[in-house]
């Protein structure tokens, strides 16, 4: 978990967790290798008002690739994801706040594997 921060992470290996490998909250996050592992729900959830640039991730067997929730805008560059039925979700959890913002550069996922909530957005930038 982060919260409340300015963080950036370079390299990043993390395999199975039992609930989210990264919960990122209130802050500004810049990322640039991450690779995740059998993460238990999600590998990445960004919520509450959080910006995230993900510049490669990797990601395997995770119930949610990455999450977007809660006033939440992630950008992400390069994306590898397989064995995951939802790849890309963004959605309002909290009533306090509005939706969430992907937009995505490239990734291997299709526009089937995506959840989107209305009032949240999903948007591929090819």
């Amino acid at each position: 978990d982060a919260d409340f921060s300015q963080l950036k992470f370079k390299n990043v290996k993390i395999k199975n967790s039992g609930n989210d490998c990264f919960d990122l909250s209130y802050g500004i996050y810049d990322m640039e290798r991450l690779y995740l592992q059998e993460c238990a729900d999600k590998s990445v959830s960004i919520g509450e008002k959080s910006n995230t640039i993900l510049k490669e991730i990797v990601i395997e067997k995770s119930n949610v690739a990455i999450a977007a929730k809660d006033s939440s805008f992630v950008k992400i560059n390069k994306s590898m994801i397989f064995n995951s039925p939802i790849c890309f979700s963004a959605y309002r959890k909290k009533q306090e706040f509005s939706g969430a913002k992907i937009k995505i550069v490239e990734t291997n996922c299709n526009k089937e594997m995506f959840f989107t909530q209305k009032g949240s957005q999903i948007i591929l930038d090819l």
